[in-house]
């Protein structure tokens, strides 16, 4: 794949994980507390799990790197 190839790819792999992102953000505004703060890196990591199998390896990378963070922010605090 060419370089132009590759970036167009990487932009849709963070268009897909934003897409899940702002999902699971919805969810949320529309009925707040479906998710738990606790369970939020879990669904995240559920979330990339699933792409990983679509073979989204790049918006799974992205999920995971952003529920690993959440969750050790959410560590830091306690």
């Amino acid at each position: 794949m060419t370089d132009k190839g590759n970036a167009l790819e990487d932009l849709r792999q963070y268009e897909i994980a934003l897409e899940l992102l702002l999902a699971l953000m919805r969810v949320q505004t529309v009925a707040p507390g479906a998710i738990s703060p606790e369970d939020l890196p879990k669904v995240l990591s559920e979330a990339a799990d699933g792409r990983k199998q679509q073979g989204d390896d790049g918006a799974a990378r992205l999920l995971f790197e952003w529920a690993q963070t959440l969750a050790q922010q959410m560590g830091e605090g306690e």
